[in-house]
């Protein structure tokens, strides 16, 4: 990742110093260069993520774990695809019987007046 940001002297890398390689500042300027990989830094962190998930970079200090293929859900237990068809198929004739009887409750009201 070459990345070079340049910024005021007073202020930080984004992510603090640590996670650049190289910080250099001079009189007018803070030169941050090459962030750190988390997921491949020696000695400070250890691998943050599940067993069934693979660590990639998510920006300066920030690292996020991605499921690898065949697995999802939370940190990456389950197994399988998403039952897309049983979820759809159960939101749709909740909808379609609430809309039904909401129709039959309010069509009475109308009739009325």
């Amino acid at each position: 990742m070459s990345c070079v940001r340049a910024l005021p002297p007073n202020i930080s890398c984004p992510g603090g110093d640590g996670v650049w390689i190289n910080v250099s500042i001079t009189d007018d300027v803070r030169i941050c260069q090459e962030q750190r990989d988390g997921c491949n830094s020696t000695g400070e962190q250890v691998s943050l993520c599940p067993e069934n998930s693979l660590c990639a970079p998510g920006g300066p200090g920030y690292t996020q774990c991605i499921c690898a293929p065949g697995f999802k859900g939370y940190k990456c237990m389950r197994e399988g695809s998403f039952p897309t068809l049983l979820f759809f198929g159960v939101l749709a004739s909740v909808t379609l019987s609430l809309s039904i009887l909401l129709w039959c409750t309010q069509r009475k009201k109308v009739k009325s007046q």
